[in-house]
């Protein structure tokens, strides 16, 4: 920290702010993490550099989503979604719409995470057939009651994450089956 205060350059500073922040995430020390990277927002900021403010506000967004602080992860990537259009950063846009999506998801709104599902898809990105993007989708459509378009997207999630499925998406998707099952056979 001290090299980066001694630079007097305040985006070499702000960069190095962000990479003390992400080794107190890869610490989980998210208290800290949050801090230095909303003090290398302020220098990024004051420097111009967008692309990395983009960067710093979608790691500050996890964060969020993390600590289960779902309305501050909205505002995060609301003002990332904004930034990210204004860039004309599809990829961005798309990611940060999807982790709006979640975190309307995660704070029990499905139906305000609809529009937010639909800007994902409708960005011709790659994020719009990444895992996450179809967990999403398979999680929006099981809390609205459709469990075999459920199934079937995390099937979909399944085969794109390849080696990098886990026990976590398993357990969701037998979860889904077991629901798609009983609506079929009506119990």
């Amino acid at each position: 920290r001290r090299r980066a205060e001694g630079s007097g350059d305040p985006r070499r500073r702000a960069h190095a702010l962000v990479n003390l922040g992400n080794i107190a995430d890869a610490r989980h020390q998210p208290v800290e993490a949050e801090s230095l990277w909303r003090e290398a927002l302020e220098g990024l900021r004051r420097a111009g550099d967008t692309h990395n403010e983009l960067t710093v506000l979608n790691n500050l967004g996890v964060l969020q989503l993390d600590r289960q602080d779902y309305t501050a992860a909205e505002a995060t990537y609301r003002e990332l979604v904004a930034l990210a259009t204004q860039q004309k950063d599809r990829v961005m846009e798309a990611a940060s719409s999807l982790n709006l999506a979640m975190a309307r998801l995660e704070a029990d709104r499905p139906s305000e995470a609809e529009p937010w599902r639909d800007r994902v898809t409708s960005l011709d990105t790659w994020v719009r057939g990444h895992p996450e993007t179809l967990a999403t989708r398979a999680k929006l459509a099981f809390r609205q009651g459709r469990p075999a378009e459920a199934v079937r997207l995390m099937e979909e999630c399944r085969k794109a994450a390849g080696k990098a499925w886990g026990p976590k998406r398993a357990k969701e998707l037998e979860l889904y089956r077991e629901a798609a099952a009983r609506r079929t056979s009506g119990l």
